[in-house]
């Protein structure tokens, strides 16, 4: 007889399959059409994982040579690499694969939601929320580092929820689950740049936790520091080795000018973000002489001190910009540029959309922002764009009402810090691609939010001494779960 365990599994990845088979409607568009072409990243990452598997080198064709590559970081390229090694040159290998992940994602996040204390029935609900995510799903079937990136933060996660529920005597065991952490983290960060700092972040949420509970066993607070430096020296020495810098990629500098300062001097001066680039390019000019662009670190440390010196400079401008972005990222209910030409349609081809409607809300004239985004992305727009849209819109709409009744009930602000620190640090890009690694964070919060209101509804009765203080200690220091029969939360 199958266990309801298994047919709950069942059932939430037929909902994930079925959702990721939709978004190869309408027919008509190719497959590399739609894997390559709709974000611009995808093609950047095919090329590199080329170079690996063809020449053993991690290297893109820039100026008609083949030179090191600084900017990208090599963990997608090598899975990609890996795949043409063995199924050659075949596009199916790879969307094979990104579905297996997110497949995957859906059962860690299900797991994630045991770990943090709530029922099978609470559980499956994050995982449906994640399994239903159009912003998700659409990503899977293209060549970017979002499918897999995501898997590795709800991983890494999920390590992190089994330290939280371990004893702290239990030395043994916490020292391995932070491990297990750190080297996840060490790992997303070779994904993608933006998780370089993110060991820290656990480590002073591991050390807040000690010191307030055990101050002796504060120094497991250096564990996931330690094993995610272990996993990205390798990295860091060969790019000592070929630039004579210890650096882990140009991407901090390269978005800082390109995005970040462009896009404040931009609002500030009422000009676009390419005349703010050139403004800044001048400027370099001046201090440093002429520029070489094909000395990648040289030429994005330079550019970088001045877009660093614009960006700080203007610290107010910077602050509403900044949270513009963040806040965009959940507005956006999914990359309207790269759901046309999945579709098969030519939109706009203007340039820096969301970066001058961004400018133009940190200045208060949301009114002309609305108006850039409506001429640059969404004039032309057919059916099936809308169709995903208003989907997209729908289950995000629902995810983050959950998610702030989650918030409100307590238990599980522990995911916060994840959700911030994977959206804050997009900067002023603003797509809603760069949520998505958040996503299954924010379900298991949802899921929380609709578990505790659900039981309160059905009992008519606020939660007695017993289960509050629960509650409270689970929101902070301690392991404890609420564990009452007729609760949705607690242990099955």
């Amino acid at each position: 007889m199958i266990s309801s365990r298994v047919r709950l599994w069942a059932a939430l990845v037929l909902a994930a399959a079925l959702q990721a088979a939709l978004w190869f409607l309408p027919p008509g568009v190719g497959l590399r059409a739609r894997m390559l072409e709709p974000v611009s990243d995808a093609q950047e990452y095919h090329a590199l994982s080329v170079s690996l598997a063809e020449r053993g080198a991690f290297e893109r064709e820039t100026m008609g040579a083949m030179r090191p590559e600084f900017f990208r970081t090599p963990g997608y390229p090598l899975l990609l690499a890996g795949l043409r090694r063995v199924f050659g040159s075949s596009l199916a290998a790879i969307l094979g694969l990104q579905l297996l992940l997110s497949l995957l994602t859906v059962l860690v996040t299900f797991r994630l939601a045991r770990e943090a204390g709530l029922s099978d029935r609470a559980s499956s609900l994050a995982a449906l929320l994640v399994a239903a995510s159009p912003n998700l799903a659409f990503h899977a079937t293209k060549v970017v580092t979002e499918t897999t990136f995501t898997l590795l933060l709800a991983i890494c996660l999920l390590l992190l929820a089994r330290y939280r529920s371990m004893p702290q005597g239990r030395s043994r065991a916490c020292v391995l689950a932070l491990t297990g952490a750190g080297i996840t983290a060490g790992l997303l960060a070779l994904v993608r740049p933006i998780a370089l700092y993110w060991p820290l972040v656990i480590a002073a949420w591991v050390g807040w936790r000690c010191l307030r509970a055990r101050p002796r066993f504060a120094w497991l607070a250096l564990v996931p520091v330690l094993a995610a430096g272990l996993t990205v020296a390798p990295w860091f020495a060969r790019n000592h080795r070929l630039s004579g810098r210890v650096m882990f990629s140009t991407a901090a500098e390269r978005n800082l000018f390109l995005y970040n300062a462009a896009t404040v001097i931009a609002s500030e001066q009422g000009i676009t973000v390419a005349e703010a680039r050139d403004l800044m390019q001048a400027e370099a000019r001046q201090r440093f002489g002429e520029l070489d662009s094909t000395d990648e670190t040289g030429y994005w440390a330079r550019l970088g001190v001045i877009g660093r010196e614009r960006y700080l400079g203007r610290p107010t401008r910077a602050a509403l910009v900044q949270v513009a972005g963040f806040t965009a990222n959940f507005l956006v209910p999914i990359g309207a540029s790269p759901l046309l030409s999945h579709a098969g349609t030519t939109g706009s081809d203007e340039p820096h959309v969301m970066q001058r409607a961004l400018g133009l809300a940190a200045r208060g004239r949301v009114g002309e922002a609305w108006q850039v985004v409506r001429r640059g992305r969404l004039e032309q727009v057919g059916a099936f764009f809308w169709i995903w849209f208003g989907l997209a819109a729908l289950h995000v709409a629902l995810l983050l009402a959950l998610a702030a009744v989650g918030l409100r009930a307590g238990g599980a602000g522990w995911l916060v810090p994840a959700v911030l620190y994977f959206t804050l640090l997009t900067g002023p890009v603003g797509e809603a691609r760069f949520r998505a690694p958040a996503e299954p964070a924010l379900a298991v919060i949802a899921a929380v939010g609709l578990a505790r209101t659900h039981r309160r509804r059905l009992t008519q009765a606020p939660m007695d001494a017993k289960e509050e203080e629960v509650v409270e200690r689970s929101s902070g220091l301690s392991s404890t779960r609420i564990v009452s029969p007729d609760s949705p939360i607690g242990t099955a």
